[in-house]
């Protein structure tokens, strides 16, 4: 079975899961999300789970949200935002993966971005799109 297919089988029982903590998260959370195996490009979750670390940018409702997808590869780029995360690890935002989710694939919080902190990302996602 290849990885399109492990992926369709998890997406569907998440769709069929109620709400759960995710719907408890808060813009400016950094969440273990499953984004899945997706297409060319775009970033991909790993593990059994497809799971990657996002960002919260915009809550719309408990079931939905604005995410980044969030890389441990920084590099110089325009679409990255640099940063170094709590426990002291270098981290990126990447800004041209900006999507809207359920918050039924949200798994687990791993930090919430200060205020300060979390205003700067939304500019800098401002004046890139």
């Amino acid at each position: 079975m290849n990885d399109f297919d492990l992926w369709n089988i998890l997406k569907q029982k998440i769709d069929n899961l109620s709400l759960q903590q995710g719907s408890y998260a808060k813009e400016g959370d950094v969440w273990i999300a499953s984004v899945g195996r997706n297409i060319g490009t775009e970033e991909n979750g790993k593990g059994a789970t497809f799971s990657r670390p996002v960002l919260i940018l915009k809550k719309f409702s408990r079931e939905t949200a604005w995410i980044l997808s969030l890389s441990s590869k920084q590099k110089r780029l325009k679409f990255y935002y640099n940063f170094t995360d709590p426990l002291n690890k270098p981290s990126t935002i990447i800004l041209s993966q900006l999507r809207v989710i359920s918050t039924k694939r949200l798994n687990r919080k791993l930090y919430s971005f200060s205020n300060k902190e979390f205003q700067r990302v939304r500019d800098v996602v401002r004046n890139y799109l």
